[in-house]
């Protein structure tokens, strides 16, 4: 294990193995061995409490602290820690398993205090009061008065190992450096998991989770290594999931995990990349640092982590891995609180994520990043909800076109601006040339493909749209979002069972995600399944009782069903409240469509252009109104929108 930052601490030996708890490394035999951070906990927590049987619900409690965890995660670390010393679960020399009750250390010890050294970091790791572990304090060790801890079993040891370990030790950690530096084989896929947070402090998950983004985030510029996107790799957030099972879900090489812990002026970060074929550790770092150093540590991390990968940084390339979007550093937490709230939460906490972004802007004006956060919050918060169009976008659109003066390269400000351009100018080439931009910037920004995919398909490119929708689901492929776009097109397409099929596994994953029931009604009307849609956009609106695309599709499907007093019903419900509030004319235009009422259908589908309604823009793909598709005033209609000929 590799450590940047030293501190004074303790050796500990046994038989021919050196554990240096305060570098995080071990030598067995003089060769340096690998352990994961919470297997290298568990081996100093148990020779920490060496003179009694240790309970396996005290290891849960003490070293994965809130996260749940199963008995698998101790016995893989258990065994992890055995291979890793040359122990054996069935004639045991260092770790005893007492059935039924926990793990105890059995073998003599020797304890060595190392000197403080003189060009040491900051002694972050002696300043953590949990007292158990690696990032606790030493406590009192009984000794037998010749520097041995007293034990069960006495063990000779020879000077040699030591000697050749002191040489390694000594050389800077230089040979510990060459190992694992560069894999084998190049990595050409990694998930990097949210980094725990271990501060005590829960308001500290922005600081955690920020650290993990922007971590994924630099990755992403690596030309020949997949990245998996952020809403995917959340999911596993407090989740006790093996790497083995996270490679098969994810399809990855490799998966990244970290702990971050701050305590007052100092942080603390773990990192371990694990195999994911055979679960070894392919490289670990402990890094401890001035809080006030957050941006150089995000870049050393970033190099550290790319290098690993067998990435190869010259350049440009590294500039691009390692930059900073800010140089003041409250504006970027900030941005990073902005950002959590906004990921995290709906509704209020995404109007909270939004004043944090703007209190960064006012810090730091030249804050490119944040006006792109600003932008995308807006754009989602339209996309989510039954806002005014002119209110939202208009303000995105001032946001999102200064991101990209400030940074031409920002691939999330391209996004933002080709977002805009889509939904509300109805600039398709203007739409287009940024979200094609965003990709060449990021090749693994998951929502630039999905956005240029929608784009596609709504022109009539559905080969093309298709494609990209595909490639944002393999990049992000636990987002349900762009699971249920790709269904939504699909369906469109003609493909309603791959649909329904795609869109009821997203339900299984969150039986509350409000679009899949959209999405669904929407294919079951295609299969003319008029009461199972009916069902399923009663759900939705459910889930979301103030938009008025669940409650259109109810009566569409009513109407179809020939049932149309019950379908004027909810019409009559929709054209009351849009004389008090806000209505998409989109969703009243479809219900008097499945009427039949073919003239004021047109009127509505015109007063959605005067509305800019983003709903607008699935006119020209969507079946449900090939009925009108005749009609000049739709003809007309299609070519306000931007849209050179009839249906796609």
């Amino acid at each position: 294990m590799e450590t940047s930052g030293g501190t004074a601490g303790f050796e500990y030996r046994f038989g021919d193995v050196v554990i240096d708890r305060s570098t995080f490394s071990a030598v067995k035999a003089g060769t340096a061995v690998t352990l994961t951070p919470r297997a290298f906990d568990v081996l100093i927590y148990l020779i920490e409490n060496r003179d009694r049987v240790v309970g396996k619900q005290e290891l849960f409690e003490e070293i994965w602290k809130e996260a749940f965890v199963t008995d698998n995660a101790l016995m893989r670390a258990i065994k992890e820690v055995r291979r890793a010393i040359g122990d054996n679960a069935s004639s045991p020399v260092y770790i005893e398993t007492v059935h039924k009750r926990g793990y105890r250390f059995i073998a003599d010890v020797a304890v060595e205090q190392k000197p403080e050294r003189s060009d040491a970091a900051p002694n972050f790791i002696s300043e953590t009061a949990d007292g158990h572990g690696p990032l606790g304090t030493l406590p009192q060790l009984e000794t037998n008065g010749k520097g041995l801890l007293n034990g069960k079993r006495r063990r000779s040891f020879t000077i040699l190992p030591y000697l050749i370990a002191a040489l390694i030790l000594a050389s800077g950690f230089g040979f510990l450096a060459m190992y694992r530096s560069e894999p084998a084989t190049q990595i050409k896929s990694i998930a990097v998991l949210p980094f725990a947070n271990e501060s005590g402090d829960p308001d500290l998950d922005y600081l955690s989770d920020g650290m993990s983004e922007a971590l994924i985030s630099s990755l992403s510029q690596l030309p020949d290594v997949s990245v998996k996107s952020r809403s995917t790799v959340f999911r596993y957030k407090g989740r006790a999931e093996s790497p083995a099972n996270i490679g098969t879900q994810l399809k990855v090489q490799a998966v990244l995990t970290g702990r971050v812990i701050q305590r007052g002026d100092d942080i603390a970060v773990y990192l371990s990349l694990v195999d994911t074929e055979n679960e070894n550790n392919l490289w670990s770092k402990q890094y401890s640092r001035k809080a006030a150093n957050l941006f150089a540590l995000q870049s050393e991390i970033a190099r550290d982590v790319a290098a690993s990968l067998g990435a190869k940084l010259y350049g440009i390339a590294e500039r691009q891995i390692t930059r900073n979007y800010t140089d003041n550093l409250e504006a970027y937490h900030l941005y990073l609180r902005g950002r959590y709230h906004v990921l995290t939460t709906r509704n209020q906490g995404a109007e909270t994520g939004i004043g944090y972004f703007k209190q960064a802007i006012e810090i730091d004006p030249n804050f490119a990043l944040a006006y792109a956060g600003l932008a995308g919050a807006a754009v989602g918060r339209a996309l989510g909800s039954e806002s005014v169009p002119d209110e939202v976008f208009r303000e995105a659109r001032a946001f999102a076109l200064k991101a990209v003066e400030l940074d031409e390269g920002l691939s999330d400000g391209h996004v933002a601006v080709g977002s805009v351009s889509m939904w509300y100018d109805w600039d398709w080439v203007t739409a287009e040339r940024h979200l094609t931009r965003a990709i060449q910037a990021d090749p693994n920004n998951a929502d630039a493909h999905l956005a240029l995919g929608v784009l596609l398909c709504n022109q009539g490119r559905r080969d093309e749209g298709l494609a990209e929708l595909r490639r944002s689901v393999e990049i992000d492929p636990l987002n349900l979002r762009n699971i249920a776009v790709e269904a939504q097109f699909l369906s469109f397409a003609g493909r309603t069972d791959d649909a329904l099929a795609s869109l009821r596994r997203s339900v299984e994953m969150s039986p509350n995600f409000y679009v899949a029931y959209v999405f669904i009604a929407t294919a079951l009307i295609e299969k003319q399944m008029y009461s199972d849609a009916v069902a399923e956009a009663r759900k939705a609106q459910s889930q979301n009782p103030v938009a008025s695309i669940p409650v259109a599709l109810q009566a569409y499907a009513l109407a179809k069903d020939g049932k149309t007093n019950e379908a004027r019903r909810l019409l009559n419900g929709l054209l009351e409240r849009s004389k008090k509030e806000y209505v998409a004319a989109h969703s009243i235009a479809l219900i008097y469509s499945a009427l039949g009422e073919n003239e004021k259908a047109l009127d509505w589908l015109e007063r959605g252009i005067e509305q800019r309604d983003l709903r607008m823009t699935f006119v020209n793909v969507d079946p449900k109104w090939n009925g009108l598709r005749g009609e000049p005033r739709f003809a007309e209609i299609l070519r306000h929108l931007g849209f050179s000929k009839n249906g796609g």
